[in-house]
């Protein structure tokens, strides 16, 4: 992993970027990445237009856009003219024509980038080089990757005149309708609402796992200092159906509860072991690095704490004891 910083100054003329109030300012990129195999284009501006460079000052997009992104995902840009947006690729193709209101890299950070991509409050769907998934005729979408079933692509769309929710895939095919509405759990399972009736819902093999029977279905919920009694430790959802509870295992399986209720699931823990939660706030520069285990934290003092993945996602935590939640 390497880092360094590029700033550009082509024929006395600094090249900066600004591509929302066009300021001019100092250009400076911090680039953190694996540099094999990518290419890094510079931002350069040519009176009011911008295109790019790469990093030994020759221009490889000529200016033609009123902004650009400084940054990029898998060697696509975003460019921006007569307030529209577009994206193009690493040798300047608009693989998504600048005529969009709105669009969004998703997933962020991913091999399989892809966009949402909206104009006159219409949504659609394409791949990374602008291929239609989802045309633009849509009010709403939700997107789901299906990884353990060879990158499987479905979504939850929903059209101007739709109340409820319609589940398809990355060909359009329709699975289900009228959902009124949608929990994901793990996996691939979601619950799904159908006329007000709850069910689990296998994405992947498309078919119900658990029917939709019952008035709500939810996770059994865990207490500070209490734990499920061993006899329902397979249990891991609960439905209700006429105010009678239904015990859900991972496996699917339902058994009813007759005559109790979620408080009869738990029992407390032994010992003298608080249960000791964090308080998640804004970074703060006067914290400190610390490992917190066992009995070795302050509940007075405040704390960092570092994303393994992004290390410089840093932030503040207060250490917490409560006996009585």
């Amino acid at each position: 992993m390497k880092q360094f910083l590029v700033y550009l100054k082509f024929n006395n003329h600094t090249n900066i970027v600004d591509p929302f109030n066009k300021i001019i300012f100092c250009l400076t990129l911090l680039f953190s990445t694996n540099l094999q195999g990518q290419n890094f284009n510079i931002p350069y501006r040519k009176g009011n237009l911008w295109g790019y460079a790469d990093t030994t000052g020759k221009i490889i997009i000529m200016p033609k856009y009123d902004s650009v992104s400084p940054e990029n995902v898998n060697n696509r840009w975003l460019v921006f003219k007569k307030n529209k947006i577009g994206v193009i690729n690493d040798s300047g193709r608009e693989v998504i024509p600048v005529v969009h209101d709105f669009i969004m890299r998703n997933p962020v950070h991913s091999m399989y980038n892809e966009f949402y991509v909206s104009r006159m409050d219409k949504k659609g769907y394409t791949d990374m080089d602008g291929n239609i998934i989802l045309p633009i005729d849509y009010k709403e979408i939700v997107k789901y990757r299906l990884f353990a079933k060879g990158n499987l692509l479905c979504f939850l769309t929903k059209k101007e005149n739709d109340n409820n929710w319609t589940l398809v895939d990355g060909e359009k095919k329709v699975y289900l309708s009228d959902i009124s509405a949608y929990d994901e759990i793990y996996g691939g399972y979601n619950i799904f609402a159908i006329e007000g009736k709850h069910g689990i819902y296998n994405m992947m093999e498309k078919k119900w796992m658990v029917k939709p029977l019952y008035d709500s279905i939810k996770y059994i919920p865990y207490k500070n200092k209490y734990r499920l009694k061993d006899e329902y430790k397979e249990f891991k959802y609960y439905g209700v159906l006429h105010e009678q509870l239904y015990l859900i295992s991972e496996a699917f399986e339902t058994k009813a509860l007759l005559g109790k209720t979620l408080d009869d699931l738990l029992e407390q823990t032994q010992g003298e072991n608080e249960l000791i939660i964090s308080k998640v706030s804004s970074s703060t520069s006067d914290a400190e690095i610390v490992s917190v285990t066992g009995s070795n934290y302050d509940e007075k003092k405040v704390f960092k704490t570092v994303n393994n993945f992004y290390q410089s996602d840093i932030r503040a935590i207060t250490i917490v004891k409560d006996k009585n939640m």
